[in-house]
């Protein structure tokens, strides 16, 4: 497929004044009508009926200008009215892209979390931290203790938030620590984890993976 050449360019009847209802429009005048009514567009214009030209500037407002807003941000702008299903995009008022993480309406996506989620994720990148993907899947990480008897590790005591659904794995990582240790990790929820070790106080890096 050929790249796009076609610009929007303006917006149509941009800054036209309204006409008022019963009122005798100047000729030669463009006019637009921002309050037009959902049953009005509903309507449209019948077979052969003279089409009343404010409104029809409207729409083409209307058009345009979502149009002109998609070409510039490539996505639009977040609507309280809107319906947005799962896995909408918008643009919050912060400039970032947002993801629906469920099917909701008015609830502004740069205060409302649990309904979307920044397109590039969110967490905190630190030693010890959590990273949120967009479609809900996320990564906890950080250092635990273990010994031979099992040492309990619960992400709220470090910081951390519990996986909202369910801890799939959580892996440990030996990079720093004497080699020719095991380890075991169970039983694993949510909330945290149990792990062991043969050696009798070892600190292991731990990464997490659920939803």
């Amino acid at each position: 497929m050929a790249n796009r050449t076609e610009v929007i360019g303006s917006i149509w009847a941009d800054g036209a004044p309204d006409v008022a209802d019963g009122s005798t429009p100047t000729p030669n005048v463009t006019y637009g009508k921002t309050g037009a009514t959902a049953e009005e567009i509903i309507a449209a214009w019948p077979y052969r009926a003279v089409a009343d030209g404010s409104l029809f500037n409207e729409m083409m407002r209307r058009v345009t200008t979502l149009l002109s807003l998609m070409e510039t941000y490539g996505t639009l702008p977040w609507c309280a009215a809107t319906t947005y299903a799962l896995g909408a995009k918008c643009m919050g008022s912060d400039g970032l892209e947002y993801i629906a993480l469920v099917s909701n309406t008015n609830h502004n996506p740069v205060s409302s979390p649990t309904y979307w989620i920044p397109d590039e994720g969110k967490g905190t990148l630190d030693a010890v931290g959590s990273w949120t993907f967009p479609g809900g899947l996320i990564l906890k990480w950080g250092t635990a203790s273990a010994n031979s008897g099992g040492v309990p590790y619960t992400y709220a005591g470090a910081g951390l938030e519990d996986f909202p659904t369910a801890c799939f794995i959580v892996l440990p990582v030996t990079s720093g620590v004497a080699s020719g240790l095991s380890y075991g990790i169970y039983p694993i929820s949510k909330t945290g984890f149990t792990i062991y070790s043969s050696d009798a106080t070892p600190t292991v890096v731990f990464l997490a993976i659920g939803c």
